[in-house]
C-alpha cells in the first residue's frame, strides 16, 4: 500500500530552504503543487473532516487572494456545494486584466459584510500572522466574540 502525504508550501525566492526544495523537484524527486498563498491547507482539512459528517453545521469558507490565480485549487470549493456550504472567493489586488467578477477587498471586510449571517459562528483563521491578527481585530472591533476566534497563529507566534 502506498501512503502519501499531502502539504502545501508556497514557493519563496528569499527562503533558501524554498529555493532548495524547490529544486529537489525539478530534479524529480518530489511532486508538488504549487500554491500560490498560505492558509488554505489547514482550513480544507477542517472542511472536508466537517464534511464528512452527517451533522456538520453550516460552513463559511472566505477565501482571499491576492489575484484571482492566488486561488491554487479553485474547482475544489465548488465541489464541496451543498446547501451548507457557503464559499466566498475574495480578491484584494485585482487587476483590469484579471476580469475578476466577484468579491474585492481585504478579507475580513467581506466576512464583516456578511455580519448578519456569521457573528455568532466559531471563526477558523489561517494564514500569515500579519493577516491573522488583523482579521481578529476587526472582526473583535465588529463584536464577533474573541472566545469564538481560533488559529495556530495564537500559538506559534503570540502576541507580546
Amino acid at each position: 500500500m502506498q501512503k502519501e502525504l499531502e502539504l502545501h508550501i508556497q514557493k519563496l525566492p528569499s527562503s533558501a530552504n524554498s529555493i532548495k526544495l524547490f529544486n529537489e523537484l525539478e530534479q524529480g524527486s518530489v511532486s508538488i503543487r504549487m500554491p500560490k498563498g498560505t492558509g488554505f491547507a489547514q482550513m480544507k482539512s477542517m472542511i472536508e473532516l466537517s464534511l464528512a459528517k452527517s451533522d456538520h453545521k453550516d460552513i463559511y469558507l472566505y477565501w482571499g487572494a491576492r489575484s484571482p490565480e492566488g486561488f491554487y485549487m479553485p474547482n475544489l470549493p465548488i465541489h464541496w456545494a451543498s446547501p451548507h456550504f457557503h464559499y466566498h472567493p475574495v480578491v484584494s489586488d485585482a487587476l483590469d486584466e484579471d476580469s475578476w467578477k466577484g468579491r474585492q477587498g481585504l478579507l475580513f471586510e467581506a466576512v464583516i459584510d456578511d455580519k448578519d449571517s456569521v457573528v455568532d459562528s466559531e471563526v477558523f483563521i489561517s494564514g500569515s500572522p500579519q493577516m491573522v491578527y488583523a482579521t481578529f481585530d476587526a472582526l473583535v472591533a465588529e463584536n464577533f466574540k474573541a472566545e469564538y476566534i481560533h488559529s495556530d497563529v495564537f500559538e506559534y507566534a503570540p502576541r507580546s
